[in-house]
């Protein structure tokens, strides 16, 4: 089951390229490419229903917002089977209100040099092999890619590592190494410990919904029993986010 099919042809799923009836299409710096078409997995958390929001405007620009929020509304719950919980109608609508008017470019997990025709049937090997040969051109990488990739593995709320940077940047974990410098380092440490509160926001947050939306009264001591958060600062921090439909 994927989880946006429409019949709609003026909606987009995918970003559009210029293929001139070509196989594929090759950039020299790697560009962003986002494709909703291919999740096959139900929405698992309110932060992931945000950010197919965000790519889904970042697509369709020009959307009316009410079907927008149709949309969501209907993605976002436990009847139309793509999404683990249904989230309430109110807090949808909220989060699509902030997305559309904020229109905050979306993260792209990974970069791409080379975009093959989806109208044109290519074999994996032959995509391998089309890929292997282009790429031999090379790329040059500095520190401003170094930042821009972290910038983004944060927003995404993705730890930063090394690894995690290579495949950002489709290039060998050495080639990161070889770039690490103090700046560097310190950004990562400071980003990682954002994330790292971040997480455990979201996580009580989902906590909360499931102990309100089964009719029980917000206790802090079954919070914690839910949950593996154990910074109070970042519970109290969620209650207030919740409550005030954050």
């Amino acid at each position: 089951m994927r989880i946006f099919e429409f019949n709609n042809d003026e909606i987009a799923l995918q970003t559009s390229h210029d293929f001139q009836g070509c196989d594929f299409v090759w950039y020299n710096n790697p560009i962003e490419h986002f494709d909703l078409s291919i999740i096959d997995h139900r929405v698992i958390s309110f932060d992931q229903l945000r950010y197919y929001a965000e790519v889904f405007l970042f697509l369709n620009p020009d959307i009316n917002l009410e079907l927008f929020k149709n949309i969501f509304r209907y993605t976002g719950s436990r009847e139309s089977g793509k999404c683990i919980r249904t989230y309430s109608k109110h807090r949808v609508d909220k989060m699509i209100d902030e997305v559309y008017l904020y229109k905050k470019d979306p993260y792209c997990r990974r970069m791409r040099k080379i975009v093959f025709n989806p109208d044109i049937i290519i074999s994996n090997e032959e995509k391998l092999s089309i890929s292997a040969q282009m790429t031999k051109k090379g790329f040059k990488y500095t520190e401003f890619e170094i930042m821009q990739a972290i910038d983004k593995l944060s927003r995404a709320q993705i730890t930063i590592t090394q690894d995690m940077l290579s495949i950002e940047l489709i290039c060998s974990r050495r080639t990161v190494s070889r770039l690490m410098n103090d700046r560097i380092k310190f950004k990562i440490k400071t980003e990682n410990e954002k994330i790292r509160r971040e997480k455990s926001i979201t996580e009580a947050i989902e906590c909360i919904d499931i102990l309100t939306d089964n009719g029980n009264p917000l206790k802090i001591r079954e919070l914690k029993s839910l949950s593996n958060v154990r910074d109070y600062s970042a519970i109290r921090e969620a209650i207030h986010r919740y409550e005030n439909q954050f």
